[in-house]
C-alpha cells in the first residue's frame, strides 16, 4: 500500500512539472513574440524617423516659402480693400494653420532623441498628429538626456498614450488648447513624466478621475483611467499625482519611486 502511494505522490509530481513546465514554455514564447513585435515597431520607427530626417530641409524650405507667399498675398489684398477676398484669405489661413504647425515637427523630433528606445517616441508623434489635427499645441520638453526608463517602455507607452488622449479631449472643451509633456530625470533611474493641460472645472471632478467607468470623453465607457490605476497599484516603482489650479490640472507619473 505505502509503494502505491509513492507511485501517486511521484506521478502527481511528474504531472506537476510537466504543467509547470509547459506554462513556462507558453510565457517564453508570448515574451518572444512581444520582443520581436517591438524590435519590429523599433525598425519601422527608425526608417521612418531617416526618411522624415532626409526630406526636413524641404520642408523647412517649404514652410519659409510659404510664410512669405501668403504674407505678400495679404498685403496686396489689404491694398485692395476687397472685404470678401480678404474673409476668403483669412478663411485659408485659419484652415492651414494645423498643416504648417505640423511643419514644426523637426524641433519636437531633435528634442525626441533625448528619450531612449522608438516606442514611447513614435506614440508622442502619433498624439501630436492628433492634437494639431484638432488645432491643439502640444509642447514636449525634455531636461536631459534619458539612458533607460525604470519600467517596460511598453507599459509607459500605454501610460502616456491614455493620459494624452485625455488631455486632448479635455483641450477640444476648453479655450486655451495647450497641452504641455515634460520628461525629467533626477539619477538614479528616478524619471518624472509632467503632462499639463487645461480642463473645463464646470463639468470635470478631477477627484473621481480614477473610478472605473469615469471618462473626460463622450460616448466612451471610461475604461482608460481605470487601467493606468491597476498599472499603478500593481506595480511598486510607479506613482501618480494630480495637481489641480483653476482650470489647469498637471499629471505626473513618477517611475522608479
Amino acid at each position: 500500500m505505502e509503494y502505491v502511494e509513492i507511485i501517486i505522490l511521484l506521478i502527481l509530481f511528474f504531472l506537476s512539472m510537466i504543467g509547470y513546465l509547459f506554462y513556462q514554455a507558453i510565457q517564453t514564447v508570448k515574451l518572444k513574440t512581444e520582443l520581436n513585435n517591438q524590435k519590429q515597431q523599433e525598425l519601422i520607427f527608425k526608417d521612418y524617423l531617416s526618411e522624415i530626417n532626409e526630406n526636413q530641409q524641404n520642408i523647412l524650405d517649404f514652410k519659409h516659402d510659404y510664410q512669405n507667399m501668403l504674407s505678400t498675398l495679404g498685403s496686396r489684398i489689404n491694398i485692395l480693400n476687397d472685404q470678401e477676398l480678404l474673409a476668403a484669405y483669412n478663411q485659408i489661413i485659419d484652415y492651414m494653420h494645423p498643416v504648417v504647425e505640423l511643419i514644426n515637427l523637426d524641433k519636437t523630433l531633435r528634442t525626441l532623441e533625448l528619450l531612449p528606445g522608438n516606442l514611447v517616441k513614435s506614440l508622442i508623434i502619433s498624439k501630436i498628429y492628433k492634437a494639431n489635427q484638432a488645432a491643439i499645441a502640444l509642447e514636449v520638453d525634455i531636461l536631459g538626456r534619458i539612458e533607460q526608463f525604470p519600467i517596460s517602455e511598453i507599459t509607459l507607452a500605454r501610460m502616456i498614450g491614455i493620459l494624452l488622449d485625455n488631455a486632448i479631449d479635455s483641450c477640444k472643451e476648453y479655450h486655451n488648447q495647450q497641452i504641455a509633456l515634460g520628461f525629467v530625470d533626477y539619477g538614479n533611474k528616478s524619471i518624472d513624466i509632467i503632462i499639463e493641460n487645461y480642463i473645463n472645472s464646470s463639468t470635470t471632478d478631477i477627484n473621481h478621475w480614477f473610478s472605473q467607468g469615469f471618462t473626460t470623453k463622450k460616448s466612451h465607457q471610461g475604461r482608460g483611467l481605470a487601467i493606468i490605476k491597476q498599472i499603478v497599484s500593481e506595480n511598486d516603482t510607479i506613482d501618480i499625482e494630480i495637481d489641480h489650479c483653476k482650470d489647469k490640472v498637471q499629471v505626473t507619473l513618477m517611475l522608479g519611486v
